[in-house]
């Protein structure tokens, strides 16, 4: 069960994935432009964030297994719990994945976005074009 932290946590991290999704779909569909230098600062710092994840999977194998605490009885019932908090809906381990998508997610709708960009310059450029030679 979650306590009012975890779950407005779990809240926060959907909200995220749904904005995300949400972008992506937006510059999917040319919602919106960004111009290139922009979006590139952007994709590149995104980037960085990702590696920063991929770095921690490392990490997250260790926190996937069950500690080895012992066989006192109260290991054998913390063991389980403390890999359990780390693995479970509201752990460390799919939040952390869930960041990586919307990282992901993000890093798409900018790349989407420099070419909506890139089209709507020369739609506008074309456009120029025709109103000069008429």
């Amino acid at each position: 069960m979650l306590g009012p932290v975890g779950a407005g946590v779990l809240a926060q991290s959907q909200q995220m994935a749904s904005s995300a999704k949400q972008l992506l779909a937006s510059a999917q569909s040319g919602g919106f432009g960004f111009q290139p230098e922009a979006a590139d600062t952007m994709i590149k710092a995104l980037h960085e964030s990702i590696l920063d994840l991929h770095t921690l999977r490392h990490h997250l194998d260790a926190i996937s297994q069950k500690p080895k605490l012992g066989r006192t009885p109260a290991a054998v019932i913390v063991s389980p719990f403390t890999r359990r908090v780390g693995t479970d809906e509201q752990g460390v381990v799919p939040a952390i994945q869930n960041l990586e998508q919307i990282l992901t997610d993000m890093v798409l709708a900018l790349q989407q976005a420099k070419i909506n960009y890139a089209d709507s310059d020369a739609t506008a450029a074309n456009h120029v074009h025709r109103l000069r030679r008429a």
